[in-house]
Formats: structure tokens, C-alpha cells, sequence
């Protein structure tokens, strides 16, 4: 049995929805430990005398860092940083939290004046003072920051993953549209092949018949996968070259295969471009009333994990009329690298590193 791949429990936290709550119950919590530490440190020489207003400062501080936080989460990133607005979106956090820390200082003072408690504030406005207002300053935007460092983190990896599921879709939309099918002029030929047959041949017919109906199983149903064994598209050649031989009787091929092709996956309908590049040239020879169609020889080689094949024929390579554009595009879809496609000196060549990084 596989072994079940282990999720990060904090990116599980982070990322997955059943979560949330948790995540914002955390949060809340993070924030109180920070007011809670704030006030202490602010009256920590009079919280024998405050008594129970120390649980009211508690309250007021933790709401404001609320209220600024949230408010900051839920209306600035959005309708400023998303929107790259980013001189406005950084203007509202130094802002917000100036005006946060202003009403702390506000009611510090007010507090350490009323219960003469001895603080730095009782003092007026020194370079002591100034300083722990830049301190407190300071410390409110890193606390942000460092939240919200988490909060875009969490976007960002939720964004990217759907960047990554667009292209793959897209990828796949392609590597469909660029898939090659089997020609219709060969099946509207073999009709017409078959029609005639059966009136004087009908074994011959019913025998057209039953490769016809092999090549468009596999074209329907084997093709929806993404990978079949190298067995399978040779057989798949073998039968589609034998409906071009019964519809033209005296067109004559021979496909050799070497290696072990029954271990082999590779992607479906790949190497039916090349053989339908020669069968197109021969039905347009037939039709200009020619009545050589010359010899071609496939042969397929697969040795350790490289995948050649190989068309000889009898055509010039500009008559043929090739266009590599789509096959091309379909590999470097299918295989980063690791492949090449050429026509020269009468040959059609394709070579697939097997083990190539998709």
C-alpha cells in the first residue's frame, strides 16, 4: 500500500478552510498577549492602585489594536495593496497606527496624571518620552507587518496554486487541439473502399471493416488517457497502414520494430503525424492519376529508454509539404527536451528521450 504523503500541519492550518475559525481565535489570542504585555508595561508602577480599571485599559488597548489590524485586513489590502495602490496602502498604515498609538498616549497620560502613578509620561514631553512613543510605534507596525506577512503569505500560495491550475487546464486544452486524429479523407475513402467491396468481396469488406472499426476504438477510447504502451500505437500503425494497403492495393510498406515496446508509455496519436504526411502525398499522387506510390519502410527502435522511429521513403522532401509546426509544439508540451524532428535524404525521424523531464 502507498503511503499516504504527509501535509505540513502549519501550511494545513494556514491554507485549509475548515480552519478558520481556528485561525482567527489565534489571532485574537496573539492580540491579547500583546495589549496584555503593552498595559502591563506602560502602569507597571501603579497596577496596585489602578485595581480593577487595569481589566478597562485592557479592554480599550485590545480594542484598538483590533480595529486597527482588522481594519487594516479587511479594507486596506484588498482596496489598496491588491489594487497596487501601494503609496496610499503604506500612507494608511502609517497613519493608522500613528492615531493608535496617539490615543494610547492620550489616555496614559491622562491615567498616570489622575492616579499619580510614576511614569515617564508624568513628565511631560521629553527625549524619554519621545522615545517610548517611537518604541510603541514601532512595535504596533512590526506586530502588522509580521501579521500580515502571514495573511499575504497565505494568498499568495492560494494564488499561485491557482495560477498553476489555469496553466495546467490551458496546457492540457492545447496538448488536445494539437493531438492528431485520424484523417477523414481516409475514413470517407474507406467507405467508399468498403461500399464497393462488399458487392464483390464481402470477406475483404467485412475485413476493412473490422480494422476500421480497431483504428476508431483506439482513437475514442484509448486516446482519452494520457499515456498508452508503445505496444498499443504500434499495433494501432499496424492497422491503420493495412487500411491504406486494401484501399490502395499497390501501395507497399513494411514496419519493423526493435526492442521491448510492451514496456514503454508514451504519449497516444504521436506517431500516426509522420505515417499520415506519406499516406496524405500518396492519396494526392492517386489522385493526380498516378499509379506508383512508391515504398515505405517504418521502423521503430527503442533502446536504452531513447524511442526512435524512422519513415524511409521514395519522395522528395519538398513534395511532401511538411509542416513540423504543430508535432513540434505537442513535444516541447510533452517533453521539455530530450527530442528532435527532422526530414532529410528521404527519411522522416523522430527521436524521444523516454526518460525526459515533463
Amino acid at each position: 500500500m502507498l503511503e499516504r504523503k504527509r501535509r505540513n500541519p502549519l501550511y494545513d492550518f494556514l491554507m485549509n478552510p475548515r480552519y478558520g475559525k481556528w485561525r482567527w481565535f489565534a489571532y485574537a489570542v496573539l492580540m491579547f498577549v500583546i495589549t496584555l504585555r503593552e498595559v502591563v508595561y506602560s502602569y507597571q508602577g501603579g497596577l496596585a492602585v489602578l485595581g480593577g480599571l487595569t481589566l478597562l485599559l485592557i479592554l480599550i488597548t485590545f480594542i484598538n489594536n483590533i480595529f486597527l489590524s482588522t481594519g487594516l485586513f479587511i479594507w486596506a489590502i484588498p482596496k489598496l495593496l491588491f489594487r497596487n495602490r501601494y503609496f496610499f496602502f503604506l500612507l494608511v498604515i502609517l497613519g493608522s497606527v500613528f492615531v493608535s498609538v496617539a490615543l494610547k498616549v492620550v489616555i496614559e497620560g491622562i491615567v498616570v496624571k489622575h492616579y499619580a502613578i510614576p511614569s515617564i509620561m508624568s513628565s511631560g514631553i521629553t527625549s524619554a518620552t519621545l522615545l517610548e512613543w517611537i518604541a510603541k510605534y514601532t512595535m504596533i507596525l512590526v506586530c502588522i507587518f509580521g501579521t500580515m506577512s502571514i495573511f499575504l503569505l497565505k494568498n499568495w500560495i492560494k494564488e499561485k496554486k491557482h495560477i498553476l491550475r489555469m496553466e495546467n487546464s490551458q496546457k492540457k486544452s492545447e496538448l488536445e487541439s494539437l493531438k492528431e486524429q485520424v484523417s477523414p479523407d481516409l475514413l470517407l475513402g474507406m467507405l467508399n473502399k468498403v461500399a464497393k467491396e462488399a458487392e464483390t468481396d464481402p470477406e475483404k469488406a467485412s475485413e476493412m471493416l473490422m480494422l476500421l472499426g480497431q483504428v476508431l476504438r483506439y482513437e475514442l477510447y484509448d486516446c482519452n488517457r494520457t499515456r498508452v504502451l508503445l505496444s498499443s500505437e504500434v499495433k494501432f500503425l499496424e492497422n491503420y497502414l493495412n487500411l491504406v494497403h486494401f484501399r490502395l492495393n499497390t501501395f507497399e510498406y513494411t514496419l519493423h520494430t526493435e526492442g521491448n515496446v510492451n514496456m514503454i508509455l508514451m504519449p497516444p496519436m504521436l506517431l500516426i503525424f509522420f505515417v499520415q504526411v506519406l499516406a496524405e502525398h500518396i492519396y494526392d499522387k492517386e489522385a493526380q492519376g498516378c499509379k506508383d506510390y512508391g515504398y515505405v519502410d517504418f521502423t521503430l527502435e527503442v533502446k536504452d529508454k531513447q524511442l526512435n522511429f524512422a519513415c524511409r521513403h521514395e519522395f522528395a522532401a519538398d513534395d511532401l509539404n511538411i509542416s513540423f509546426a504543430n508535432i513540434k509544439r505537442r513535444l516541447s508540451l510533452l517533453f521539455t527536451d530530450g527530442w528532435s524532428v527532422e526530414n532529410k535524404d528521404r527519411m522522416l525521424n523522430l527521436k524521444i528521450d523516454v526518460n525526459a523531464k515533463r
